[in-house]
Order: C-alpha cells, then sequence, then structure tokens
C-alpha cells in the first residue's frame, strides 16, 4: 500500500508541474506579443496620444482650462507609456 501511494504521489506530482508549466507558457504568450502586434499597438497607441495632444491644445485655446489640461497630461502620458512599451518589447 506504501508504494502504491508513492506511485499516486509521485504522478500527481508529475501533473501538477506539467499544468503549471502549462499555465506559465501561456501567461509567456499571452503577455509578450510578437515584435509585429507590439508595433502595430505603439503606433496606434502613439496616434491616439497625439490626438488627445491636439483635443488639448484647442481647449487650452478655447479656454476650456480644466478639460485641456487633464487631455494633454492624458496625451502625453500615453506617448511615453507606448513609447517605452515598444522599447521594451524590441
Amino acid at each position: 500500500m506504501k508504494r502504491y501511494n508513492e506511485k499516486i504521489l509521485a504522478d500527481t506530482k508529475k501533473l501538477s508541474q506539467q499544468s503549471v508549466q502549462k499555465a506559465m507558457n501561456s501567461v509567456t504568450h499571452l503577455t509578450k506579443p510578437p515584435r509585429h502586434v507590439a508595433r502595430v499597438g505603439s503606433i496606434v497607441g502613439g496616434i491616439i496620444g497625439g490626438i488627445l495632444l491636439v483635443v488639448g491644445g484647442i481647449s487650452l485655446l478655447l479656454q476650456y482650462h480644466t478639460v485641456a489640461w487633464v487631455t494633454l497630461v492624458a496625451g502625453v502620458t500615453t506617448i511615453i507609456s507606448n513609447r517605452l512599451s515598444f522599447k521594451r518589447n524590441q
């Protein structure tokens, strides 16, 4: 009976390690996209950041100060974030 329990424990350990390894592979695949996907995402994010900067500038000219500053900060943050992400994924 002891040998049987040891065999079941060993099989369970092996199955558990395989499951963890499979999960880690999935996480790696999902968190690190291919280069071309990361590049396209950074380009789209940069365009959105630029649009936010333009909208913030127009809002500042129209004297909507609160909206303008919030939009400008969001645009700058978006552009910086996308640039850092793009450099990290290269």
